[in-house]
């Protein structure tokens, strides 16, 4: 099979999946010195989905879950709130439409597929160069946009982690992807068995020094 076969079979079996369940474990780095990292388990089913989140920093925890109903959940309004914030204002014009599309067509032309027996392993790996320069700026410009109007720090004990380890002075305006690996597996028909991400990211404090910040995820799968 080639990778559009096989991307075309993926979204066609999860669109007639019932049941679906996720495990994810994250953990964030700033110069090699650990932020946080967090465990997340999900389910969803017909008419009903819940997830159940654990983050550590330090010596802390926070726990924290969700249950409602998926149409709560999936409704129109959040996904108009999901595509305002995902694609802001002024830039999905002609132009913009194109660069979107320069980059969907890059991804594709970066993911590669190999076959080992019925598994199939889809791989991408990116690096700043892949990504067009307007990208690069809207994704910075919504960063910052959002550190702004939230206050991502609300947790008295997390916002002091976070300034002890500088994470609160980071310019968010200087922020460049440097990598990003990402490896799904699949099972013989298609279905996602497990994943695996990690991201790179270089930037500067408000004082000019280069800082670096690392991501990594992986999860399991199961549905029917």
């Amino acid at each position: 099979m080639n990778k559009l076969t096989v991307l075309y079979t993926l979204m066609k079996n999860m669109k007639d999946k019932e049941n679906f369940k996720g495990n994810f474990e994250a953990e964030a780095l700033l110069d090699d010195v650990q932020l946080a990292s967090a465990t997340v388990s999900g389910e969803c089913a017909p008419g009903h989905c819940e997830k159940n989140t654990e983050i550590k920093f330090g010596n802390e925890t926070i726990r924290f879950s969700h249950d409602g109903t998926s149409q709560k959940c999936c409704g129109h309004s959040g996904h108009g709130h999901f595509h305002k914030h995902m694609h802001g204002e002024g830039c999905c014009g002609p132009k913009g439409k194109f660069t979107k599309a320069m980059l969907l067509l890059k991804l594709l032309d970066k993911l590669q597929l190999k076959e080992e027996g019925n598994v199939k392993v889809l791989t991408l790996s990116l690096d700043s160069s892949d990504i067009p320069s307007e990208i690069r700026e809207h994704m910075k410009s919504k960063c910052c946009k959002v550190h702004e109007e939230k206050d991502c720090c609300s947790h008295p004990a997390l916002h002091s982690w976070l300034a002890e380890n500088g994470c609160c002075d980071i310019d968010h305006s200087t922020c460049e992807l440097e990598a990003f690996n990402l490896q799904l597996t699949l099972d013989e028909n298609c279905a996602p068995v497990s994943m695996m991400a990690n991201a790179h990211c270089r930037c500067k404090d408000t004082a000019g020094k280069s800082r670096n910040f690392k991501l990594s995820a992986k999860g399991q799968f199961s549905h029917k």
